[in-house]
């Protein structure tokens, strides 16, 4: 039924919980998981003003991500 589950995460502890039922889903049902995260961009300014800033923030958030994937990697069963 569910081989495909979305999951939004703002890399706080406030998604945890979200997570951890997205993943019971998709094991029971064997399908995957993706997640979401997204960056703001603020409005009536140029993205190229602030380009350094945001890139700044694509590079942590992807270093959370993968350790984030590497996390739950780790901690299911094989």
């Amino acid at each position: 039924m569910f081989k495909r589950v979305l999951v939004p995460v703002d890399l706080s502890e406030k998604y945890s919980k979200s997570l951890d039922i997205a993943i019971n889903i998709a094991r029971h049902y064997q399908g995957d998981i993706d997640l979401l995260h997204v960056i703001e961009t603020l409005v009536d300014v140029e993205f190229s003003e602030l380009e350094e800033f945001y890139s700044k923030l694509e590079k942590k958030a992807l270093k959370n991500m993968n350790a984030l994937v590497a996390a739950y990697k780790d901690a299911s069963p094989a």
